[in-house]
């Protein structure tokens, strides 16, 4: 009889018989190497200091490559699986989302339903600090379900607790509790007290929520002491947390301030920075709401210092912003500077996140970034949360700020007015309401002067020329007195410039238009019977993109050719021409070098998908003139690792400037990896444009442009968009209004 080996799991009886004793090979001794190190590992982990979680993850790997050779699959994906959640402890919760994949993988391969299902819990949990709904996880009613199916009781037990978060975030704490308590108490009668602390901690939490203080405390003691005879470092220091938590909760000051320096002292010593700045700004919030300015200042540095410490370690611009999207602690610290006079610090503590975010390397502080403002130039700059809308007005006379009612309201109102200029319909109240809450305060002071607007979520791309002045009874839009820039934040732009450097005159001129996307398309000699299966991963970008394709292709863009006529014959003589069309307009003629001072247009296809923005990219050339597909399709993580120094990028393409929102920040987005990336200036869309419409935009802008050798990007696009206005058939905002300037304004 072979007892179960873990809390919950099933037992059972098997017949063992020896049959022969041999000298094991290389695959062998792999595999009791391995063992070795999974085993030491995991004593490494039960001991959490930074070094040692350090050395543990790197005993994982190892292990993980060495059960690989040896063949023992479900050991390696265990492996994998233990290097993953070490990294998650560490908040690189990008690496470890890879290697739970990877393990996942491993998982379905072999058949281990087990395996397979902890794993998934594993990307669950993460996809809610990553701001990322993991398309293979399922939904917590369908993780109940699997355990259920499975026997799994302590896997039920969990779910049990994972549903009454579901229950509680959708405000139904009477429903909430019972899934909390049910799962507490089939986490006793398994005797697992793991499982049962992880199943109060969901108890606690309903209960503070309900007022019911008392119970809460003593939920979280519970909590509190079975990972105490656990040993369990990590579980203490959440319990000292939560303790502290229901204490901040009914304003018992005092009694929370002990629980949460203790739980700081703990994270501290195992090295976890992002569960560091989360207990400092618990206690922060406690010093501020005890009138303690000075210890909460104190505090909310070391807050502002974890994060940024871990932020540093994210390679992808698309993690780094989700990471650093979880805006409670950074807008309580910039309420706090507000609160306490300090205006142009607050400014510098939205706009360096915005900064890091972004991924902008170097120094430099908001106070020289804004000496970098011409008198002709005002920087708007907004911060929008559920408490309501920070908006900063900083010009060469200072900064000031003002604070709209309700950023849940501001933000609607936003999506609102975009939806009706992206649908040709009519909004004027709504348009003339918005524009009077972010401009109306400062208008006597900005008006006719370059707005350069730095705005999170809908802001960062919405079409501020198209909004009607805030006062008064006219509704004539803001364009025709002023300029819009839009940017990811001042300090972004001065720090880009420096890595820059000047650019100097136009170089090349490079245009990519109309690709060949169809089987059917009449360009190719030999068209197929039906069109190809696409790509999958464009098919993945396709279906979370909503670009509508045409009997199973994607559609041709019969006016992107045209876009770009007169751009070539007005270029000076020494600037180089390169076009490419057609079966030309491929991926390799995008993503080769390009010289400095180039400008690159490209007028195809764009697809935003926001549940993988990283997904998120432009269609090229599908066949080749052999009548053979071709990879064509260049999404955003493609551009990440290229450097485009042009002067100017267009992307005459649909919504090239949306991408998703991150909290508190801009969209992630083509225009900003371009930017990113090199590009002095960058012409994005913020909608789903009309072709023959852009084709006329581009026109009148490459007119403008060329007409003055020192003519300003954002100059230009302004008089094309005001002539386009002034036509009959262009003149709703639709038209005229979808494109904006994004990047350098000098």
């Amino acid at each position: 009889n072979v007892e179960a080996g873990a809390q919950g799991s099933k037992g059972g009886e098997y017949a063992l018989r020896g049959l022969e004793v041999r000298r094991g090979g290389a695959a062998e001794r792999a595999g009791v190497e391995a063992q070795e190190r999974f085993a030491r590992a995991e004593e490494l982990e039960r001991q959490p200091t930074g070094e040692n979680q350090a050395r543990a993850r790197a005993l994982y790997g190892e292990a993980a490559a060495l059960f690989r050779a040896s063949g023992l699959s479900v050991f390696e994906a265990q492996a994998i699986s233990n290097e993953g959640r070490a990294l998650d402890r560490t908040g690189r919760r990008d690496a470890a989302y890879a290697l739970y994949m990877s393990a996942l993988r491993i998982w379905e391969r072999t058949g281990d339903a087990y395996g397979r299902l902890e794993t998934l819990r594993q990307i669950g949990r993460l996809s809610g600090h990553l701001k990322e709904n993991f398309s293979v996880v399922p939904d917590d009613a369908g993780f109940l379900a699997m355990s259920r199916e499975l026997g799994d009781r302590r896997g039920i037990a969990h779910a049990m607790s994972v549903m009454s978060g579901h229950c509680r975030r959708e405000r139904n704490l009477s429903e909430a509790a019972g899934w909390a308590e049910r799962s507490v108490q089939l986490a006793r009668q398994l005797g697992d007290k793991a499982m049962e602390a992880r199943c109060l901690k969901s108890l606690c939490l309903v209960q503070g929520e309900r007022g019911q203080y008392e119970r809460a405390v003593l939920s979280a003691r519970r909590m509190l002491s079975l990972y105490r005879d656990l040993s369990d470092v990590r579980g203490e220091s959440a319990s000292l947390g939560q303790i502290g938590s229901i204490f901040l909760a009914a304003k018992r000051y005092a009694e929370a301030i002990p629980y949460l320096s203790r739980q700081i002292e703990l994270l501290r010593i195992h090295g976890d920075q992002t569960g560091l700045a989360e207990g400092l700004w618990g206690l922060a919030h406690v010093y501020m709401e005890m009138g303690d300015p000075e210890a909460a200042e104190m505090v909310q540095k070391q807050m502002i210092s974890a994060y940024s410490k871990t932020a540093g370690q994210f390679d992808s611009a698309k993690w780094r912003s989700a990471y650093l999207g979880v805006w409670g602690p950074f807008g309580g610290r910039t309420r706090f500077l507000i609160g306490t006079a300090r205006v142009v610090e607050a400014l510098g503590n939205v706009d360096g996140l915005r900064a890091a975010a972004f991924g902008a390397q170097g120094k430099s502080g908001i106070t020289e970034s804004l000496s970098h403002l011409d008198p002709d130039t005002v920087l708007i700059e907004t911060m929008t949360g559920e408490e309501g809308a920070e908006i900063w007005v900083a010009d060469s006379g200072g900064v000031r700020a003002y604070q709209a009612p309700g950023g849940e309201r501001l933000t609607a109102l936003a999506q609102k007015v975009w939806n009706c200029y992206a649908a040709r319909s009519e909004c004027g109240p709504e348009a003339k309401e918005l524009s009077g809450m972010l401009l109306g305060p400062a208008w006597p002071e900005i008006r006719g002067k370059r707005l350069v607007i730095a705005g999170d979520g809908i802001l960062s791309y919405f079409p501020f020329g198209a909004l009607p002045e805030p006062t008064g009874n006219s509704d004539a839009p803001i364009l025709l007195r002023q300029e819009v820039v839009l940017v990811p934040s001042l300090t972004t732009m001065d720090l880009l410039r420096r890595r820059r450097g000047p650019m100097g005159p136009w170089t090349e001129a490079r245009v990519l238009a109309d690709p060949v996307y169809d089987a059917q398309d009449q360009r190719l000699n030999a068209r197929a019977a039906a069109p190809p299966r696409l790509d999958q991963e464009l098919v993945r970008a396709i279906e979370g993109g909503g670009l509508r394709l045409e009997k199973g292709a994607i559609p041709r863009l019969w006016n992107s050719g045209a876009e770009v006529e007169g751009l070539f014959e007005r270029l000076p003589a020494q600037v180089e021409r390169a076009a490419y069309s057609g079966f030309d307009a491929t991926r390799e003629a995008l993503l080769k070098p390009i010289p400095r001072g180039s400008i690159l247009h490209i007028a195809t296809h764009g697809i935003v998908n926001e549940d993988d923005p990283e997904l998120s990219g432009l269609v090229l050339a599908l066949w080749n003139r052999d009548g053979r597909p071709v990879d064509g399709y260049v999404p955003i993580r493609d551009l990440a690792s290229m450097n485009f120094p042009a002067r100017l990028v267009v992307l005459s393409a649909c919504q090239t400037a949306c991408g998703r929102q991150y909290f508190g920040l801009g969209a992630f987005s083509l225009a900003s990896e371009f930017l990113r990336t090199g590009a002095q200036t960058v012409v994005a869309s913020s909608w789903k444009v009309n072709d023959a419409a852009t084709a006329e935009l581009m026109k009148l802008f490459y007119r403008h442009l060329m007409s003055d050798g020192e003519m300003r990007v954002p100059k230009a696009l302004r008089a094309a968009q005001l002539e386009m206005r002034g036509k009959a058939q262009w003149s709703q905002p639709y038209y005229w209004a979808a494109f904006s300037a994004y990047g350098e304004w000098r």
